[in-house]
């Protein structure tokens, strides 16, 4: 699985569990404008429906949620947390 950290990430310390176990934890994450994107980080993971959590201590932010695609883009704005997942990498400029 393709993890995408997008948009709206400013000096952040980040989390990522999947299935309970944590996967991602990286600090000072900011998004760069020119690119809306982060961090993008390739996980193996195992097949099918997969729980996800993402903790977002800095911004008091966190929401869990299942996903069963290759791709997940996951973005902060007006400060709620948003999941975009797809079959495609995403794209960048």
């Amino acid at each position: 699985m393709r993890v995408d950290l997008q948009d709206g990430f400013n000096k952040d310390h980040v989390e990522l569990y999947i299935n309970g176990r944590k996967r991602i934890e990286a600090e000072g994450v900011t998004s760069r404008r020119q690119l809306g994107l982060a961090l993008s980080t390739e996980l193996e993971v195992p097949a099918g429906t997969l729980d996800v959590e993402i903790r977002i201590p800095t911004q008091n932010l966190s929401k869990t949620f299942s996903v069963d695609t290759p791709n997940l883009g996951i973005s902060i704005r007006n400060g709620e947390i948003e999941i975009i997942t797809s079959g495609k990498r995403f794209g960048y400029a």
